[in-house]
């Protein structure tokens, strides 16, 4: 099991450059007109945005079983929580961005198969909103370590 700062890098240093080159890919294939390439990234995007979906609903359907036992808040509970261990061996904090980052992917493959032109946008976002789900994550980390005030 990684450690919540071996965890960090391994975002930092993994998954966020993977989804910028991603984007980047995507907006160069966009802007450049090679709807070829587009489609490729379409299939990515709604095989990726399809698996993001239904292990979020999995993992949602799962926690509505145990809300008796688990939280006042159903909402925090739905959206928020998971009982999922990550890749890296950490609880999964990103339930709620699973499905962000599943509508993104959709909307882009949608837009995109459509050629609509600024369907890349969705991929710049998608990064950039795992960004802000991570700095909340963190901020809220250290507010609970360090106690509310």
């Amino acid at each position: 099991m990684a450690s919540e700062q071996q965890r960090a890098i391994l975002f930092w240093f993994f998954c966020i450059p993977i989804r910028s080159i991603i984007a980047a890919a995507i907006t160069i294939s966009s802007l450049k007109g090679i709807y070829e390439l587009s489609i490729v990234f379409s299939i990515f995007a709604v095989y990726t945005g399809i698996g993001l979906l239904v292990k979020f609903c999995a993992s949602a359907f799962s926690q509505i079983r145990r809300l008796p036992h688990s939280v006042d808040n159903p909402l925090i509970q739905f959206f928020i929580l998971s009982n999922d261990t990550g890749n890296f061996g950490g609880p999964v904090w990103w339930q709620f961005p699973r499905l962000v980052h599943a509508i993104l992917l959709l909307c882009y493959a949608a837009f995109a198969l459509g050629r609509f032109k600024f369907a890349y946008i969705f991929s710049i976002v998608d990064v950039g909103m795992a960004i802000v789900f991570w700095m909340i994550y963190f901020c809220a980390s250290l507010h609970v370590e360090h106690g509310s005030t």
